[in-house]
């Protein structure tokens, strides 16, 4: 592919990249010796231990990787139990610390307008996003999504009980408009109106779509 079709980048659209160790560092001393730049999303807690290791950061950065995109969903550790992400707030701003040593952008994706999430809950979400912003350089602005029901997934019948109301035919499921706060009925009017300047305003700022 890079001989016939001159690729100057790959980004890695799964989670578990850095998850097993013989293959990662396999497709690293590969793309060392490219001029492929690349970006590549990862579970924060797998580089709990990778970050301190110097050998495996400097090789990620002599590999081309030019952005490691985490989903870390909250700042409300209420919320992160709620969601069973398995991962704490405290840990990942630890982590995040830690990668500020090294010349790798950092993109974090958050989700507000969980049923049950309050306005505490979002508050601790924006103090954090500002935080990690202030102790790593290298942070993007990150992508801040809003929670959709859909059936099947652990949440819907929690979405349920908070007044969501699920479509009755076919149609009216494509007539959802994904990410926006229309039809989470939990949400006040107010916090409806003040989570779609926010989302906009992370989507406006965000680098991934310039």
């Amino acid at each position: 592919m890079i001989n016939n079709y001159k690729i100057d980048g790959i980004i890695f659209q799964e989670d578990n990249l850095f998850a097993d160790q013989t293959r990662r560092e396999q497709i690293l001393k590969y793309l060392v010796n490219t001029n492929i730049g690349w970006k590549g999303n990862s579970r924060i807690n797998y580089f709990d231990l990778l970050v301190d290791d110097e050998n495996f950061m400097n090789m990620l950065v002599e590999s081309g990787c030019s952005t490691i995109q985490f989903g870390l969903e909250s700042g409300s550790q209420n919320v992160l139990n709620l969601i069973n992400k398995k991962i704490n707030v405290e840990d990942y701003i630890k982590v995040n610390k830690k990668l500020s040593k090294y010349n790798i952008k950092i993109r974090y994706n958050f989700i507000v307008g969980f049923p049950g999430e309050t306005k505490e809950d979002l508050q601790m979400t924006f103090q954090v996003i500002e935080k990690l912003r202030c102790e790593n350089k290298n942070v993007l602005h990150p992508f801040l999504n809003v929670y959709t029901p859909y059936p099947g997934t652990s949440l819907y019948n929690a979405a349920c009980k908070h007044g969501f109301r699920p479509p009755a035919t076919t149609e009216g499921w494509a007539a959802i408009s994904w990410n926006n706060t229309k039809g989470l009925s939990w949400l006040d009017f107010e916090t409806n109106k003040y989570l779609d300047r926010q989302t906009k305003y992370f989507y406006d700022k965000s680098e991934y779509l310039q």
